[in-house]
């Protein structure tokens, strides 16, 4: 349904590797689901590494069915900080993608478009700070949980816990 250049995908994975910080010669797969429009992007394995991406995640907002170097630069990028995340042992044991809560899930992707954004990279903050607060609520404590995971970038996995279960708790009857 999108124009992808499987090439123009793999540039990308490269270079942010490198400025993540990844492994050198680290295999990093990309399977793309041309078929469904949607957004969803998920991390599907460490051993290899192997990332899941749905045609709208990579797709023009603006133009429908293009390839935007940008959405994917954000959905990968995302994912990548993840990954590294994830080889990291000091970062914790956050649970498998299928038994994390929406909220905690918000957070972690909170913290990693931040760090995405501190490369250099736009990272839709307006979308992340919305997103963050329909997960834990509305209220200035929820706003300030929101700031310290996009300004964050050595939190480990109890960080992201601690600091949206403090979040939620802050709401009025959550």
């Amino acid at each position: 349904m999108v124009s992808f250049d499987a090439g123009d995908i793999g540039a990308i994975v490269e270079q942010l590797a490198r400025e993540i910080g990844l492994p050198d010669h680290l295999p990093i797969a990309v399977d793309v689901d041309e078929s469904v429009p949607l957004g969803r992007a998920r991390i599907r394995s460490i051993e290899p590494v192997v990332l899941d991406v749905q045609g709208g995640a990579l797709e023009d907002s603006k133009r429908l069915r293009a390839f935007s170097p940008q959405a994917a630069t954000r959905a990968l990028g995302r994912l990548l900080f993840q990954v590294r995340d994830l080889l990291d042992p000091a970062f914790g044991d956050p649970p498998p993608d299928d038994e994390l809560s929406l909220q905690l899930r918000v957070a972690w992707d909170v913290n990693a478009a931040g760090r995405l954004e501190r490369l250099g990279h736009p990272a839709q903050r307006q979308r992340w700070l919305y997103a963050f607060r329909t997960r834990h609520g509305f209220s200035d404590e929820v706003d300030r949980a929101f700031e310290h995971l996009w300004e964050s970038g050595n939190l480990v996995w109890g960080d992201i816990e601690r600091c949206s279960a403090e979040a939620r708790s802050s709401v009025v009857g959550a």
